[in-house]
């Protein structure tokens, strides 16, 4: 019973941190939408994007003082520029994208049940076929021990301690 009120646990806090970001996104990028003092907002919008794994370095040329300078900064700085407007559109609309299958994710039981292949996709870790399969069937007898070995654990560590509480509790 623990185990499920954990497991309940971490994904109502997966679900939760997932939709807050999946909402600020959303509103940052109505902001970015309308063009209105969207610079003060750079830094939240840099922090989402670094969230979702979607920014990237970008270069671009700028003359200063009659030089060509060469810049490199995250695709978020560049969000208060015209010009590259279309640019960040995609990544914004990419993050959002992130966030909604992330938010999907925590609420899919296939996504539980084969975690460990699903941290390896999101890490870029590429095994063969049935390596995946040793790695997941591991994960779950790893799983199983660890929870009959813990209540087998908790039995034997606080039944003392049970059988001296329960004479004053009743």
């Amino acid at each position: 019973m623990k185990l499920i009120i954990l497991v309940l646990f971490l994904i109502f806090i997966k679900l939760s941190i997932n939709s807050f970001r999946f909402i600020k996104a959303k509103m940052l990028y109505k902001k970015f939408k309308s063009g209105k003092d969207i610079t003060s907002y750079i830094p939240e919008i840099d922090i989402i994007f670094k969230n979702a794994d979607t920014s990237y370095s970008t270069t671009y040329d700028q003359r200063k003082h009659g030089y060509l300078e060469r810049s490199v900064r995250d695709v978020a700085y560049l969000s208060d520029r015209k010009e590259y407007f279309y640019e960040v559109d995609k990544v914004f609309q990419l993050t959002i994208g992130v966030y909604r299958m992330r938010i999907k994710n925590s609420i899919n039981p296939f996504y539980w049940i084969f975690l460990p292949i699903n941290l390896l996709y999101i890490h870029n870790i590429n095994i063969p076929f049935l390596l995946k399969v040793m790695v997941n069937l591991a994960y779950w007898v790893v799983g199983f021990l660890a929870s009959y070995h813990l209540n087998a654990f908790l039995d034997f560590a606080y039944l003392k301690y049970f059988q001296a509480i329960l004479p004053q509790i009743l």
